[in-house]
């Protein structure tokens, strides 16, 4: 069985979704014939890299509402992800684009590291308040999933895996 997830790395469903899949596959019978592959899925293609917005100016902003509400909507999210076993640091999340952390995670999976690559991205973003925007940053989390750094940088100065 072959499973296509869509997602993006600044998504808090999509995180908590794969930790429910995940979970639900470990008592799935067959769960060695699953295949999992992740689609790119941009929330915002026309984010900017640096917004110089927290994560709670930009959803107040997205959705009309207050910073007060903004932080209830976050709060809801932090504690669905808690039940999954993941902590979320909304205070910390970098609003950015994430189009090339998309690109090196295509890069990865041509490597057979894009699950590893998905999870420390999505681990760097919601736990870790890692900017997704900084090739820097994406370079040291792919790396640290086992992508070579000469392979990442050549990846993202070259423009490769943006189709």
């Amino acid at each position: 069985m072959k499973i296509e997830v869509w997602s993006d790395f600044v998504c808090p469903f999509c995180y908590i979704g794969k930790a429910r899949l995940e979970d639900a596959l470990k008592d799935f019978e067959e769960k060695d014939s699953v295949e999992m592959v992740y689609k790119s899925f941009e929330l915002d293609p026309n984010a900017e890299r640096n917004t110089g917005q927290n994560i709670h100016e930009k959803l107040a902003a997205k959705y009309g509402r207050s910073l007060e509400e903004a932080r209830g909507m976050t709060a809801n999210m932090t504690e669905q992800a808690t039940m999954e076993g993941l902590d979320f640091q909304f205070d910390r999340m970098v609003p950015t684009n994430t189009f090339d952390s998309h690109r090196i995670a295509k890069f990865a999976e041509s490597k057979g590291l894009g699950l590893p690559v998905a999870e420390r991205f999505f681990k760097g973003v919601f736990t870790e308040g890692q900017d997704l925007g900084d090739h820097e940053v994406i370079t040291k989390l792919a790396v640290e999933a086992g992508l070579e750094e000469n392979d990442v940088t050549e990846v993202l100065a070259a423009g490769s895996y943006g189709d």
